[in-house]
C-alpha cells in the first residue's frame, strides 16, 4: 500500500481537503492519505512532526508538508530521500528542524509553478515523476543552500548552551532545540546545571525515562527525536516556570 502523509494546517472539512484527496486518488497511485493537522501557520510544529514522520512512518512513505507553503520562485519548493522517506517540502524555513537527520541527503529543488496549491500543482507532478521509475536528477535541481528557520539552532558559548523552547506539549513539558549530540560533544564528561528559564531550579543530571523520576521533581532527557526536553513530573514546568515558544533555556556548564 503506497501511503501519503499530508501535513498541513487545513480544517479537517476543508475545500482544499476535498480537492486535494480527489485529485491524488484520482492521478497517483497513492491508496491511502493521513492527514496531520497543525495550528494555523505552526512552523515550529509542523517541523516537529515532520521529524517523527521521517523517524516512525513506514519505508516508501511520501510526505507533503502544505504549512505557508505559497512561495515565490526565489524560495520555492524542495524534495529530498532520507529514510526512505518521499519528503516534498516548502522552502520556508522548516528543513532547519532536521539538519541532523538530512546532513548526508541531497537536497532538490522541484520545477516552479506559480500557484495558489503548490500541494497539487508542484508536489504531485514531482511525486507521478519519481513514482514512475524516473531519476529524480533529470527532472529537479540540486541545491546546497536552502531557508532555515534560525531560532532552530541552539547558542555555543565557551561554558554554556543557550537553547530555545519550540514546542511544549499537552502535559506543559517542554522541547528545546539541543540535539543529543551537540549536548554530548559541548559537555563531555563536565558537570553542568539546566535552568529552565529561571536560576530557582536547577537540573543537574539527564535521565532516561520519565519512570526514573519521583512525583513533582524536575527532569531533563533526550526525547525520541533526540532533543532535549525539560519537564516536572505530575506538573506543567511551562506553566509554573512561563516557559512559552521560543524561551531561552540555559546549560552552564563547569570544568570541575
Amino acid at each position: 500500500m503506497q501511503r501519503l502523509v499530508l501535513i498541513s494546517d487545513w480544517d479537517n472539512d476543508s475545500l482544499y481537503k476535498t480537492l486535494f484527496e480527489g485529485a491524488i486518488y484520482s492521478h497517483s497511485n497513492i491508496n491511502y492519505i493521513s492527514y496531520i493537522r497543525v495550528k494555523p501557520f505552526a512552523l515550529f510544529e509542523t517541523a516537529m512532526i515532520l521529524r517523527f514522520c521521517i523517524l516512525h512512518y513506514p519505508e516508501n512513505t511520501v510526505v507533503f508538508v502544505g504549512v505557508s507553503s505559497v512561495l515565490n520562485e526565489q524560495k520555492g519548493y524542495l524534495y529530498f530521500f532520507v529514510s526512505n522517506k518521499h519528503v516534498f517540502i516548502p522552502n520556508n524555513g522548516i528543513i532547519g528542524l532536521c539538519n541532523d537527520m538530512i546532513k548526508t541527503t541531497t537536497l532538490y529543488k522541484l520545477p516552479f509553478e506559480s500557484t495558489t496549491f503548490p500541494e497539487l500543482d508542484v508536489f504531485l507532478p514531482a511525486w507521478q515523476y519519481i513514482s514512475n521509475k524516473q531519476n529524480i536528477a533529470d527532472y529537479a535541481t540540486p541545491v546546497y543552500q536552502c531557508e532555515r528557520l534560525t531560532n532552530l539552532i541552539p547558542d555555543i558559548q565557551s561554558n554554556k548552551i543557550i537553547a530555545t523552547v519550540i514546542y511544549v506539549d499537552v502535559y506543559g513539558n517542554i522541547i528545546t532545540n539541543l540535539p543529543r549530540q551537540v549536548f554530548l560533544n559541548k559537555v563531555q564528561n563536565k558537570s553542568f546545571e539546566i535552568y529552565p528559564g529561571t536560576k530557582m531550579l536547577a537540573i543537574q543530571k539527564i535521565v532516561d525515562s520519565y519512570a526514573l523520576v519521583d512525583k513533582f521533581k524536575p527532569f531533563a532527557l533526550f526525547n525520541t527525536l533526540n532533543l532535549l526536553e525539560l519537564g516536572i513530573k505530575d506538573a506543567s514546568l511551562s506553566e509554573l516556570y512561563d516557559l512559552k515558544f521560543l524561551s531561552n533555556i540555559t546549560i552552564e556548564i563547569y570544568d570541575t
